[in-house]
């Protein structure tokens, strides 16, 4: 018997309210999974993260870093990177730790549970954005999310997996931005470029390489967006992101100019090469200080378990095998890429490794 046709709205709105529940429930859980974990691990214990003072004395750390120059190091220098802390990080400690009276090492968990949650919220809304259904895109934020990247960072350097976290948003911004003309996902992306890239031109500049290499595939691809839309986005985004970037794009030009290189006696080349090979990056590592170590112990407790337990070794290079196999057997329309992506991404991520034998490329 044919289905009363009155009835099919009733039934879509009800699939609707369904599917909206559904999503709620799956996003609840990703958050119970990012947050209760971290807050449960060494309760009362604060981790070195990144700045000591900024978590210590976020007060006095505020009032210091909005000069370049500081007067309380020997005779007075030019402080590294300082500015970058200004905003979010920052405000993050003050606002939680004075305003609202949370202990710093609450405020640290959460501080690092708000950006794996927002990565792993942005791959959920990529892949709902490019076709994947729930399943899918749940897997995929918990892959991405959960990868072994954040380990390398997140008791050391967590500021630097901002990028990070906002790469799948700016895809999804670039995309909509080249559909619908204006100012509105531009904004987004020149607020947001504020939140992540502050501290690190390097990680912003190559997280941006993620939406920039979307553009001539929408145009060239699918066929989606004109030269013309590319342009009428790239001139927005480009103008209200340096316009926006101006207080720490200045900073870092100065302290490149005037201030110590440090970079060139603690991230030389050739230490950053010795452990980024292909095969440490493929499974989300690679990162040189997670290896490290001296007479105290390594500098990462993740090391030993990374690197050294059988099961952990299966587990990171079976992920990326399967994500890869899917890629060559299901018939996806922008598979290519995201191939592109991971191959681009395997080629910057190895740079001149091996050191002192390097490929054509790397070599290049």
């Amino acid at each position: 018997m044919a289905k009363s046709p009155q009835l099919a709205p009733e039934n879509t709105l009800i699939r609707g309210r369904i599917a909206r529940h559904s999503t709620g429930l799956v996003i609840s859980a990703f958050a119970a999974l990012v947050f209760l974990p971290i807050l449960a691990m060494h309760p009362g214990m604060v981790v070195a993260d990144t700045k000591s003072y900024l978590y210590l004395d976020p007060t006095r750390f505020l009032a210091r870093a909005a000069s370049l120059w500081d007067s309380k190091i020997g005779l007075g220098t030019l402080s590294h990177q300082t500015i970058g802390y200004l905003f979010p990080m920052g405000p993050w400690y003050w606002v939680t730790q004075r305003v609202f009276g949370i202990p710093t090492w609450i405020s640290q968990r959460l501080w690092l549970g708000t950006i794996i949650f927002t990565a792993g919220l942005g791959v959920w809304g990529l892949a709902r954005e490019f076709g994947i259904r729930r399943r899918g895109a749940a897997i995929s934020m918990l892959a991405y999310a959960f990868s072994p990247y954040v380990l390398g960072y997140s008791s050391f350097y967590s500021l630097l997996l901002g990028p990070w976290a906002a790469l799948p948003w700016w895809i999804i911004w670039t995309k909509r931005g080249l559909r619908v003309r204006g100012w509105i996902y531009p904004a987004l992306i020149a607020v947001s470029v504020q939140l992540v890239g502050s501290l690190n031109a390097s990680s912003l500049i190559l997280c941006l390489l993620g939406p920039a290499l979307w553009i001539p595939f929408a145009v060239l691809g699918r066929r989606e967006a004109t030269w013309r839309d590319a342009w009428s986005f790239l001139w927005r985004t480009a103008l209200l992101t340096t316009l926006t970037s101006l207080w720490w794009l200045s900073a870092l030009l100065i302290e490149g100019r005037f201030g110590v290189n440090i970079l060139r006696l603690t991230e030389s080349v050739r230490t950053v090469a010795a452990t980024s090979t292909p095969f440490e990056i493929i499974r989300g590592l690679g990162y040189w200080f997670l290896y490290g170590g001296d007479r105290t112990g390594s500098w990462n407790d993740a090391r030993g378990a990374l690197t050294q337990t059988s099961l952990v070794l299966l587990a990171t290079f079976l992920v990326p095998t399967i994500a890869l196999a899917g890629a060559a057997l299901i018939k996806w329309r922008t598979r290519a890429y995201f191939v592109l992506l991971v191959a681009v991404g395997l080629i910057i991520g190895v740079g001149p490794a091996p050191y002192d034998h390097p490929s054509l490329l790397s070599a290049a």
